[in-house]
């Protein structure tokens, strides 16, 4: 007898991105494009093919992605559901079967997908070309709070600060004020801000004046936040050199 390796299942998840109506776009014809490649039973009789989109935005529904646009702003919850029914005709009435479907779902603690009836090598193409998609438009400071071993990043690096501090009042007989506790609390903060958060969809397209505006207060937003931390780290190492060598 021989053990084979079983083929690793396909990655269910997708980094955090901020996304526009265009970008959900894009997605919805990856969908689309995947459900029509994809062979589903003929039932029996005759029957004919539907492929139904359907968003979800909040607690509002539409299968039109344009009919958000100005909804509001921005949301962090959104449903892209996609389905291929076989459609048979039992005497007046019609009936739905679904045969296959994709749904990509975006909330505050992640963002996913999952399909249904489609092949393993068709399901692995269809992420790859989604993954692209958010890797083009990925919250780096995100995607580094939500990494599997970030919790155990973010908990270490405050307490090394705070031992560090510990280690040097001892050993150079020096009191290092409440600067390092400042440091390490803001290291804690931003670790769980962004974890409050995954993906962010502005509810306009990209070359609207709009989005580019929030896209700009997002910017900023991480620049004023970057500088922050990095000037609490500035201020903490020159006070330990000040404290060492005078």
């Amino acid at each position: 007898m021989t053990l084979t390796r079983l083929p690793k299942p396909v990655p269910d998840e997708f980094p955090p991105a901020c996304l526009h109506l265009d970008d959900i776009e894009e997605i919805k014809d990856l969908l689309v494009a995947t459900l029509e490649e994809t062979d589903t039973e003929p039932a029996a009789g005759e029957a004919t093919t539907e492929i139904k989109t359907e968003i979800q935005v909040d607690d509002r529904v539409s299968p039109e992605i344009k009919e958000f646009e100005n909804f509001r702003k921005r949301t962090h919850n959104l449903e892209l559901a996609v389905t291929k029914y076989n459609i048979l005709k039992i005497g007046a009435s019609d009936s739905r079967l679904p045969m296959a479907a994709v749904t990509v779902t975006m909330s505050n603690a992640s963002t996913s997908w999952s399909t249904l009836g489609i092949s393993k090598g068709k399901e692995l193409e269809t992420y790859s070309k989604l993954e692209q998609v958010f890797h083009e438009k990925k919250i780096w400071w995100r995607a580094l709070a939500h990494w599997r071993w970030a919790y155990l990043f973010f908990y270490l690096l405050p307490m090394l600060i705070l031992l560090a501090t510990i280690g040097i009042q001892i050993a150079f007989h020096i009191r290092a004020g409440t600067a390092p506790y400042w440091a390490a609390f803001a290291v804690v903060l931003v670790f769980f801000s962004a974890r409050l958060r995954h993906s962010t969809v502005i509810l306009s397209y990209s070359t609207d004046v709009r989005a580019k505006r929030e896209e700009l207060r997002s910017r900023i937003s991480l620049i004023f936040l970057t500088a922050a931390v990095t000037l609490i780290g500035t201020l903490l190492v020159q006070y330990i050199l000040r404290k060492i060598f005078h």
